[in-house]
């Protein structure tokens, strides 16, 4: 099995998101490093993504696939070809920009970076 390096990067500004939301609302240094914190590890697993894509051998490339619901055909599916890459490493190296673009936010900082990691979150995934 390999290390699945999609969900990590789909699902780190989820779960920061989440911690975020169980945080108080005050702290808000705590909360823009932690976003910051999160966006620099999607970025760079992206960059690896990128850098470690192989164009000669096309295709879709990093693919993940867990069954789900058997009964109904439904499957947890990831992968990465040769148009996604460059969207992908865009909404993560975008994605870095505007949490730090986003640093001077000072009325509802929590709810403001919540909502921004699961905007990212989306549009990686």
């Amino acid at each position: 099995m390999t290390f699945p390096i999609l969900s990590v990067i789909l699902l780190t500004p989820l779960v920061t998101a989440l911690i975020l939301a169980l945080l108080p609302g005050r702290l808000h240094d705590t909360i823009r490093q932690l976003s910051a914190l999160a966006m620099i590890i999607v970025t760079l697993l992206t960059l690896f993504v990128y850098a470690d894509y192989d164009m000669a051998l096309g295709g879709m490339q990093y693919t993940e696939y867990m069954p789900w619901i058997t009964d109904l055909g439904v499957a947890y599916s990831l992968g990465v070809d040769g148009s996604s890459l460059p969207m992908l490493l865009l909404s993560g190296v975008g994605g870095r920009a505007a949490v730090y673009s986003s640093w001077h936010v000072e009325k509802r900082v929590k709810e403001y970076f919540v909502l921004l990691l699961l905007v990212i979150a989306g549009v990686s995934g």
